[in-house]
């Protein structure tokens, strides 16, 4: 058993990573295609926030799937559908196509989140904040590695070529997901499930929105920005594609750093004020960072960003897989997986079409101001009495 549930970390972790490359390879070619099609930002931010809306569509329905479905068949199959999609984009002749695949690609894309999320939660009853924690480090470490490499393979490549190279592992990775259909691991999973969905606390549905509400707005107020760093390197520093491709990254470093961490603490002190504190410590530092313009400050508020928003998924998820009530675990995480996707496919729009009213650098302070609200959704949702008897029950309110 021991054995099996190690396989299965070790998977989970890896698929995370080649999953989470394919929502920012988009960002890192994104200076390419500004050049070659000559489209504005808005334009560019769009695109983004359509390929963001399709995965959105596809968190929830698949979340939902999984609950009555094994999970490594919606994973490996979405695994090979991004790849195939992401390596035919590259080839295609016209701007149409391009965009045509990207969508597909998406679909596949949106299989991975809310099914893995699920398997964690039913696999670690116990300590699922370090669980959490070390999941996201391993997504955030992939990154890191994935814009480093980006930043050594651009010149030599191009971005066609980045998308055929980061394309590849998945197919290795959907493999592995297909194969775990037939071994020990899909009847430990399976015998999981029932015990786990009736463990499940339950609180209204407003305080669920609430919650809800409150991470789609810092996630509205953030991800733009992060869609748009190396752009932002790029055009308002003067740096070549590569070089941003590298600095952009750092903002994954930080969160690889302070994923573990808040995972951990809020094993110990409770996932409500480490949620709290992360969130609340992202409105002083982007905007600080829409302020600077001295250069050699921006890498430290490219990691201080990353660690802080880093450090959100864990408790959140944590809090998340604990007010469930009788929703299944794949569902309530695809509902969450949903709603952040959808907050994510208006942010890059929102980005680009206030940069080309007010210039990066006003945007990136405007759109620091959308997580505060969110902040204080978050804040309402923890002063809950009912909210803090339901996590009580399950041990994790403290």
């Amino acid at each position: 058993m021991g054995t099996t549930q190690a396989k299965t970390r070790i998977l989970n972790n890896v698929g995370h990573g080649v999953n989470d490359t394919y929502f920012f390879i988009l960002p890192i070619i994104l200076p390419f295609l500004l050049d070659k099609f000559n489209i504005p930002y808005g334009t560019a931010g769009l695109i983004l926030s359509c390929y963001l809306l399709v995965i959105s569509i596809g968190h929830y329905l698949f979340g939902k799937l999984s609950d009555s479905t094994h999970h490594g068949i919606i994973i490996g199959t979405g695994f090979y559908l991004t790849s195939i999609a992401f390596i035919a984009s590259a080839l295609v002749p016209t701007f149409t196509l391009f965009i045509a695949g990207l969508f597909v690609a998406a679909v596949g894309v949106s299989t991975f989140h809310p099914v893995v999320y699920a398997r964690i939660d039913i696999g670690t009853p116990k300590h699922s904040g370090r669980a959490m924690g070390n999941f996201e480090m391993w997504g955030n470490a992939t990154l890191f590695v994935m814009f480093f490499l980006s930043g050594m393979l651009l010149r030599q490549i191009g971005w066609k070529g980045l998308l055929i190279v980061f394309g590849l592992p998945g197919l290795i990775v959907g493999y592995f997901f297909l194969r775990e259909r037939f071994s020990k691991a899909a009847s430990s999973l399976k015998s999981s499930r029932a015990d786990h969905s009736s463990s499940k606390a339950s609180i209204p549905v407003a305080f669920f929105a609430v919650f809800l509400i409150g991470i789609m707005l810092r996630v509205i107020g953030t991800f733009g920005l992060l869609s748009f760093i190396p752009a932002y390197l790029v055009n308002a520093l003067g740096l070549h594609p590569d070089r941003a491709a590298l600095l952009a990254g750092l903002g994954f470093a930080g969160g690889l750093i302070c994923a573990p961490i808040t995972g951990r603490t809020a094993d110990k002190i409770g996932p409500l004020p480490v949620l709290l504190v992360v969130t609340g410590a992202l409105v002083p530092i982007i905007f600080l960072f829409g302020l600077s313009t001295t250069r050699w400050l921006v890498p430290f508020f490219i990691i201080f960003f990353g660690g802080a928003l880093g450090g959100c998924y864990p408790p959140q998820n944590m809090i998340l897989s604990r007010i469930g009530s009788k929703l299944g675990s794949g569902e309530v995480f695809g509902l969450l997986m949903a709603a952040v996707a959808l907050a994510q496919s208006f942010s890059p729009a929102l980005f680009g079409a206030l940069a080309d009213r007010f210039g990066l650098e006003a945007a990136i302070r405007i759109t620091s101001l959308l997580v505060l609200p969110g902040f204080v959704m978050l804040l309402i949702f923890s002063r809950s009495a009912i909210v803090r008897r339901a996590l009580a029950r399950q041990g994790i309110a403290r």
